[in-house]
């Protein structure tokens, strides 16, 4: 895995457009799931008393995300990221 990240624009090499298309889209949809940790399942507020407690919290919150996009795509929901409509449909 190789982490690239967005160059500032005073930069002397920049990005060829193509990847710099890429990061952003790649960039913004990793935001948005960590915001949804955070917001909706409160990956900020872990109580654990050890790493290996951390990591199944962690872990078993990240799976929930999962799931609940995978059940908007079951449902045929246009947007499977909006993980709010599964619990609030009439908010669609």
């Amino acid at each position: 895995m190789e982490m690239v990240c967005k160059r500032q624009k005073n930069y002397k090499d920049q990005l060829p457009p193509e990847e710099t298309r890429f990061v952003d889209h790649y960039r913004q949809r990793i935001e948005s799931i960590n915001s949804q940790l955070t917001e909706q399942f409160g990956a900020d507020r872990n109580r654990a008393k050890t790493p290996t407690g951390f990591e199944a919290r962690l872990r078993s919150k990240m799976l929930g995300h999962l799931l609940c996009v995978y059940l908007n795509r079951l449902l045929g929901n246009p947007e499977p990221r909006k993980i709010k409509r599964l619990a609030f449909p009439q908010l669609a």
